[in-house]
């Protein structure tokens, strides 16, 4: 039996974990969607490690990230070989980013107005397809957090 649950500090911290840990043989660990047209700037949709550099207050500073995230299980008592790490195979785009740092802890205004199957949400394989450095779109990586993300040119 495996449960599938949240990444999220305010979830984990209400999870009795030693009893679920008990019950079953997995925990999914859902470690994707840390950021989206309700964030007050562009962030990670699922970075790894943290990055003392986003602007966001706690938790959301340092506890959205896969890292923080497996160590709160592990914390709470669940034995690392029941972890397992949901990883997303899409990205999250936003709308009207500024293009300071590369459009990285900007505002914004709501989800880009383009995706693959909404506004705003684009497949891997449509990422790799339509926009790595090409159309306009340059990608870069983030050697903290070690996520690939892309941003519009404004030549």
């Amino acid at each position: 039996m495996t449960l599938a649950t949240s990444a999220s500090p305010s979830h984990i911290a209400n999870l009795n974990l030693p009893a679920l840990a008990a019950a079953v043989d997995f925990i999914n660990v859902m470690c994707y969607d840390f950021a989206g047209a309700w964030a007050d700037y562009t962030y990670f949709n699922a970075p790894l490690f943290f990055d003392p550099a986003n602007p966001f207050s706690e938790p959301f500073h340092s506890g959205f990230n896969t890292d923080a995230a497996l160590d709160a299980y592990i914390a709470a008592g669940v034995p690392r070989n029941q972890l397992v790490v949901g990883m997303p195979f899409y990205g999250v785009g936003f709308g009207n980013v500024n293009d300071t740092n590369n459009g990285l802890y900007q505002t914004f205004s709501g989800r880009s107005p383009s995706g693959t199957w909404e506004n705003g949400y684009y497949d891997y394989w449509d990422l790799r397809q339509n926009y790595v450095n090409q159309n306009g779109y340059t990608r870069y990586y983030h050697p903290i957090s070690h996520v690939p993300y892309f941003a519009q040119s404004y030549a």
